[in-house]
């Protein structure tokens, strides 16, 4: 599945205590979901790198995920999805505020 994320991340409450999480949008749907991102090393190992080249931020990633496989404990695989943006071209901080700034406005 393709998620964007929304958030910067926070503190989850679980069964087994707090966790990291960010709120993400399922592209496909637009279902808005709590993605656990904490404690999970091949989730975090590839998510840094686009992280980093995200102006160290979490919210504006986008990305796609899913498990190697139907093991339980197989690693997951993300791919980056940039909405077809090549690097040149991707979003500046500024622009990615005035993003937020006018979607605000508009609803």
């Amino acid at each position: 599945m393709t998620l964007e994320v929304t958030s910067e991340p926070y503190l989850a409450q679980t069964f087994k205590g707090y966790i990291a999480a960010v709120e993400v949008l399922e592209v496909a749907t637009g279902v808005r979901l709590e993605f656990l991102i904490g404690g999970v090393k091949s989730l975090a190992e590839q998510l840094e790198p686009l992280r980093a080249a995200n102006g160290g931020g979490f919210k504006g990633l986008r990305f796609k995920v899913k498990k190697a496989s139907s093991d339980p404990f197989s690693p997951y695989v993300v791919h980056s999805d940039d909405g077809g943006l090549s690097s040149g071209e991707r979003k500046t901080p500024e622009d990615k505020l005035w993003d937020r700034i006018t979607d605000t406005y508009r609803r």
